[in-house]
């Protein structure tokens, strides 16, 4: 074989690229490259049993590693969460990734087809189950798992691991989105300018309490009485205060305060004190994120929609992550 043929066909597959676009440059430069056939032939023969080899030989060090660490004493803190080939209810593959919070390294992932499981919904608590299995029959000791607020990996973590302390990804689309529609009513205009300090607020919530749960609870409670521009107040005998710097009398008369008794006020104090929401920040206090898996979600989206790789390299990827 000419090593030519060789190197193109690797760069193109381990840069995510496709033969069509690789052939249209090649095409404009009069360039020769190996015809199709014999280029999905090179990938098969060669390219697929090199990528198994390197990942498996990289998994095994990455499960061996965890391993260690149990035997140092050490619980393994990981976040996890999934993405399919296709938005909506119509996907026909998920991936479930875990990733160690500490070294930031995808430690395991599942792959799970729509076949598998009883609905393209379900995939997500399947593989998230698989996986988690699997981590802990190669003896990784887990302390904290990360998740988002799915229902179904709740009850899979309430019912079957309830030594692994389960904390939940302080990004809560939820209430940025009952703000939006509470905040687009006529009645509650007063409350559109404060939808994104709301939102940080409860991040600041999150990350200031230290893993204390009450306190998060408390801190995210405190809105209601910092957007009415009281900054000072007395709960069951005990005085609090915002943790703001002292404002000005210039900034507080020009900040558009809401007042406590007006129909904005309500609509949010509605929000803040929802019940679902204050237990679920009970398990957001260690300020643990799943966002982290993002960049390799992206390189999954890629592999899995079909838009910018070939049918090949999907190959490729499905026989990584089995």
């Amino acid at each position: 074989m000419a090593e030519n043929n060789l190197l193109i066909s690797s760069a193109t597959v381990f840069t995510g690229g496709t033969y069509s676009d690789m052939a249209d440059r090649a095409q404009l430069l009069n360039l020769h490259i190996p015809r199709q056939t014999q280029f999905y032939a090179i990938q098969s023969i060669y390219l697929i049993p090199v990528i198994l080899y390197a990942y498996r030989e990289q998994h095994d060090k990455l499960t061996e590693h965890l391993t260690q660490e149990r035997a140092s004493g050490r619980k393994i803190e990981l976040c996890g969460d999934a993405r399919c080939d296709s938005p909506g209810f119509s996907s026909k593959y998920s991936t479930y990734s875990f990733q160690d919070d500490a070294t930031k390294e995808i430690v395991h992932f599942e792959l799970v087809e729509v076949t598998e499981a009883s609905s393209s919904v379900a995939m997500e608590a399947m593989g998230f189950q698989r996986g988690l299995n699997h981590l802990l029959y190669m003896g990784v000791d887990i302390g904290v798992m990360t998740t988002d607020r799915s229902p179904s990996i709740r009850k899979i973590m309430r019912d079957t691991c309830t030594d692994i302390h389960h904390e939940f990804d302080p990004w809560h689309k939820s209430v940025k989105k009952k703000l939006v529609t509470a905040s687009n009513k006529k009645d509650n205009k007063d409350l559109q300018p404060w939808v994104k300090s709301i939102i940080n607020h409860l991040y600041w919530s999150c990350e200031s309490c230290k893993g204390d749960q009450e306190e998060c609870v408390h801190w995210w409670k405190s809105l209601l009485h910092h957007i009415c521009g009281v900054h000072r107040w007395e709960e069951n005998g005990v005085e609090h205060t915002c943790h703001h710097p002292p404002l000005t009398e210039v900034q507080q008369r020009r900040r558009k305060w809401i007042k406590a008794d007006s129909p904005p006020f309500q609509a949010l104090k509605a929000i803040v004190m929802d019940r679902n929401l204050l237990q679920d920040l009970k398990q957001m206090s260690c300020f643990k994120h799943t966002v982290l898996c993002d960049d390799f979600k992206s390189l999954r989206a890629k592999m899995s929609c079909g838009h910018t790789v070939t049918p090949m390299s999907l190959t490729i990827w499905c026989l990584c992550a089995g």
